[in-house]
């Protein structure tokens, strides 16, 4: 789905809500695109002969927990009762009704005045008698309080060989996945391998305060998969980062909280993370991560988002203008008054790290002139002289360059020389 916003979009809380008022209605804005990721064919029914497909947690593809915590860490009144319960998130659908594909959410309607239709739709394809989703053609009629039009992109998530994994990846043909490698230079992610995280973007820097941000990522054991060994927090797709510090007090985090840059299907947003360092707070933070989705996690609502990126589909928030978020209300855009973070408009607001590694530092500490055969026959003093005319930033293999100067170290500067001088 794309960038389109329903800026009042009407959710009718069910008769099960634990969360909100059951049978209410309240506008949200809705951004279709925080509805983009894997929907599953539903094993266990069908709707007027076709396939219905299942909307997929955004950090694994996987379906979405039917519990969710007894704990809200937000005490804002205007989103939650005093029950202090979450609901999980119930996901939306794509079925054939009708004559044409629609997506729709049980949840969500168009109006308060119909709470039945025959069939309810927020997206709608043309008119189509196909049993396969994936030969509908043409533009769908997209719903933002009235009807518009909009391209709507979709493929099978199944690979049948190594290039449907973009190469970056192996083909489990037994299942259909991709099985994402990781080398010394990169982690590939996403359903298709088709997301790169560069190692030297595993931490970014602000322009502004040059503060700094990381991705977490979770250690497992070798299966002998190249890249297997490791597993990267991400939602949509993309990895996440977590602040690390740099920002000024008054924008800083408070005390047991902290940030989060997520993906959110088509834009990064600075998440609000209250309690996070709380233990009370532990077992709905661990379900959040593993549930989030945009909008039903109100990702753009004040208090959770004061931070949004420009649309991008960047792999990471590097690139992307980011703006921070003013006054909101009906004179302003989607997401309120957007305050340029970035100097320059179209020269990002976040930069990689760049890697920094030396040789021998603090000198050479053996005969820099006697040709050495685990230099190939060269010196080490010419090794140096080539290290130090290292661009890394464009040199096609940087990690590797940093471990071999730091073996090399070993023979030419060796600590025990070091500790003698």
């Amino acid at each position: 789905f794309g960038e389109e916003v329903w800026r009042e979009a009407i959710v009718l809380w069910p008769d099960d809500s634990k969360s909100e008022t059951p049978g209410t209605y309240e506008q949200l804005a809705l951004v279709y695109s925080s509805f983009n990721g894997v929907y599953i064919k539903d094993k266990s029914r069908t709707h007027e002969g076709r396939p219905v497909y299942i909307e997929q947690k955004k950090y694994d593809r996987t379906p979405f927990d039917v519990v969710a915590p007894l704990y809200y860490p937000y005490n804002y009144p205007i989103y939650h009762d005093t029950s202090g319960e979450v609901d999980p998130v119930k996901p939306a659908e794509i079925k054939y009704c009708g004559g044409s594909w629609v997506f729709s959410h049980d949840d969500i309607r168009k109006s308060k005045k119909n709470k039945s239709e025959k069939c309810p739709w927020l997206l709608r394809s043309p008119g189509t008698a196909s049993y396969d989703l994936l030969d509908v053609d043409g533009r769908w009629n997209i719903w933002t309080g009235a009807i518009f039009q909009t391209e709507v992109s979709i493929k099978c998530n199944e690979c049948l060989d190594d290039s449907d994994c973009n190469l970056n990846g192996v083909c489990n043909k037994s299942n259909g996945e991709c099985e994402c490698d990781a080398d010394e230079d990169a982690v590939y992610l996403g359903g298709h391998c088709e997301v790169k995280l560069r190692n030297e973007c595993r931490t970014i820097i602000g322009e502004l305060y040059n503060e700094t941000w990381t991705v977490g990522a979770v250690t497992l054991k070798d299966t002998g998969r190249m890249g297997s060994s490791e597993v990267i927090d991400q939602e949509y797709s993309r990895p996440v980062y977590s602040y690390v510090d740099g920002l000024p007090e008054d924008q800083a985090p408070r005390e047991n909280a902290s940030f989060s840059l997520l993906y959110s299907g088509s834009r990064w947003s600075r998440i609000n993370l209250p309690r996070i360092n709380d233990e009370t707070a532990a077992e709905y933070w661990k379900w959040q991560t593993s549930n989030y989705h945009a909008f039903w996690a109100r990702a753009y609502e004040p208090g959770v988002t004061d931070v949004v990126s420009a649309p991008t589909t960047g792999d990471t928030p590097v690139n992307a203008d980011f703006f921070r978020i003013g006054q909101r209300g009906h004179q302003h855009g989607s997401f309120g008054q957007l305050f340029p973070m970035q100097s320059q408009t179209g020269g990002g607001y976040y930069r990689c790290q760049p890697l920094e590694c030396t040789f021998c530092s603090t000198g050479i500490t053996v005969d820099e002139d006697v040709a050495r055969p685990e230099l190939l026959g060269t010196s080490c003093g010419n090794y140096s002289w080539y290290v130090n005319s290292l661009d890394l930033e464009t040199f096609p293999h940087p990690i590797a360059a940093c471990q071999e100067m730091e073996s090399m170290e070993q023979l030419c500067c060796p600590p025990s020389a070091n500790e003698e001088l």
